[in-house]
């Protein structure tokens, strides 16, 4: 998973999983063309899209390895702010996020599947600790 150079992830609007726009300049691609660029799309992670400007607004969080990745970040973290944890929390978890995108940085490729659903799971743990103030 390759990370831009954000210090930190935004703590506030809905991450959504990148996808092809349909433009008056997208639609005169050929459909080759589309689903590559299509494809590329949906590993990434961005924040703050808005429908209005095409695009043009949002901001590229990460690039994951697999479609599915970048769809279960997009899950997990909007999962978290649905449920109302406090943003000092999320904070906590952003910055641990991306300890964990430097570490899987380092991870050969065929290893990094297993290693996201590692990373998931204590995501998940430390969503419920926080949810119980444990942590």
């Amino acid at each position: 998973m390759k990370s831009q150079n954000n210090n930190q992830l935004p703590t506030q609007g809905e991450y959504k999983q990148g996808r092809l726009l349909s433009t008056n300049i997208t639609r005169s691609w050929p459909k080759e063309e589309k689903d590559r660029i299509d494809a590329i799309e949906r590993k990434m992670v961005f924040t703050n899209f808005k429908q209005l400007d095409g695009g043009r607004s949002r901001n590229l969080i990460c690039t994951a390895e697999k479609e599915e990745d970048a769809k279960a970040i997009c899950s997990a973290i909007n999962n978290t702010y649905q449920k109302g944890i406090n943003p000092e929390a999320v904070e906590v978890m952003n910055q641990a996020i991306n300890h964990a995108k430097r570490v899987l940085g380092a991870i050969p490729n065929n290893k990094k599947s297993l290693a996201f659903k590692s990373l998931e799971i204590s995501v998940k743990s430390a969503i419920e600790a926080i949810k119980k103030d444990e942590l």
